[in-house]
């Protein structure tokens, strides 16, 4: 995935109802977003981000 890729993908995952858990306090969703992407480099993250990415419209090479 490009980095390119990931922040998308963060940008539309940070909107998603099922990631309200992964959010902290008053963040905004753009501040999310910035998470989500960094979070998406830990390959444990990844892993359990993996069903709302798909969500969001990934599709692995």
């Amino acid at each position: 995935m490009t980095d390119t890729q990931r922040h998308l993908f963060a940008n539309k995952m940070s909107e998603m109802p099922e990631m309200g858990r992964f959010s902290q306090g008053t963040e905004s969703y753009q501040q999310f977003a910035i998470r989500i992407a960094d979070m998406l480099l830990e390959p444990e993250k990844f892993r359990e981000l993996y069903p709302c990415l798909e969500k969001a419209g990934f599709q692995p090479a």
